[in-house]
C-alpha cells in the first residue's frame, strides 16, 4: 500500500523514533527557557520528574 501512494521510504526504526522524540523534547525545553516560562533548567527537570 505504501508503494501505491508513492511512499517508498522504509519504515522508521525504533532508534530513529527515539532520537526524533528526544530532539523535540530538547527543543521544547530550550523554548520554555528562552521564553522565560521556566526560571532555570532545574524547574524543567522538576516538572519532568514529578509531573
Amino acid at each position: 500500500m505504501r508503494a501505491e501512494h508513492g511512499r517508498n521510504r522504509p519504515l522508521t526504526e525504533p532508534a530513529e523514533i527515539q532520537t526524533r522524540y528526544l530532539a523535540a523534547m530538547i527543543n521544547a525545553t530550550a523554548d520554555v527557557l528562552h521564553e522565560g516560562i521556566a526560571a532555570c533548567p532545574l524547574d524543567i527537570d522538576t516538572v519532568f520528574l514529578h509531573g
